[in-house]
């Protein structure tokens, strides 16, 4: 990490983000072209886990290529300043990780993983119809590695 002084190095407060965010974007590699999504997807302190149709182009590359890219991000705030352009800049924390994406088959795994998106947006356990579980494709992010960043930019204008 290039700036330091915006690290977060406390595992708490990186796994605190990660329970809070709404929105995960997970980028993937499709030969040499980029693609990347926003999901919903629920956090168990050690994997994320996201769930998609049983089809598609992200389902596609991820066969093709497992490992991929996430980030999270909360409390953003544009910071602007009437005088001086170069002084704009935004508050926030984030994070991004790096893991492999594997789908889940077993029918106990991916009751939990959907689970743990669930319980990410309501708190609390569903149950999911079996005509439901046979339409979707449930996946687990092992997690290799994370960071997180925490930027508290000063304005000296409007925010």
């Amino acid at each position: 990490m290039l700036r330091r002084d915006r690290e977060i190095s406390n595992k708490s407060e990186i796994e605190a983000i990660l329970h809070n965010c709404l929105l995960l974007h997970l980028a993937m590699s499709d030969g040499d072209q980029p693609y990347l999504v926003p999901l919903s997807y629920g956090f168990d302190g050690q994997n994320i886990y996201f769930h998609s149709a049983r089809t598609g182009r992200k389902l596609d590359i991820l066969k093709k290529n497992a490992k991929v890219c996430f980030q999270v991000g909360q409390k953003v705030e544009l910071v602007t300043d009437t005088e001086n352009a170069c002084d704009w800049s935004f508050r926030y924390e984030s994070v991004i990780g790096f893991g492999r994406a594997e789908e889940l088959t077993d029918p106990g795994q991916r009751q939990a993983a959907l689970n743990h998106i669930m319980q990410h947006y309501s708190g609390r356990d569903w149950t999911f119809p079996q005509s439901s579980l046979n339409r979707t494709s449930v996946w687990q992010i092992r997690i290799d590695e994370m960071s997180g960043k925490r930027s508290e930019a000063k304005g000296g204008g409007q925010n």
